[in-house]
């Protein structure tokens, strides 16, 4: 009689230990949790200055804008009044509008 219930407290014993082994569903989210909250942020990439000459043949290949838009885009890049970058992010949005020419200012 001892031996049968030592036999059990010790299978009673691995049984506990191996559900500590073993990981169920809610610890993984857990543990999930915790390693994207440890992660360092990751460095990144800085974006290559826009040149004019890039800049002009960008906003010469958008379908959006008619040529008088698109000339005063490249006047405001050509005489440096905006960074490329900057006169590059209008342009895109007013292609996007479908703006007409006039309501491009220079």
């Amino acid at each position: 009689m001892k031996a049968a219930l030592k036999k059990q407290a010790v299978k009673k014993g691995i049984n506990n230990f191996m559900k500590g082994m073993v990981t169920t569903n809610s610890n993984i989210k857990k543990l999930r949790e915790l390693n994207v909250n440890n992660t360092p942020p990751k460095p990144s990439k800085k974006a290559k200055p826009l040149t004019k000459k890039e800049a002009i043949k960008r906003i010469s290949a958008m379908k959006g804008l008619n040529k008088e838009g698109k000339f005063k885009l490249k006047i405001r890049v050509e005489e440096g009044v905006m960074s490329p970058r900057r006169v590059v992010k209008i342009a895109r949005e007013l292609s996007k509008l479908n703006a007409p020419g006039h309501r491009v200012f220079h």
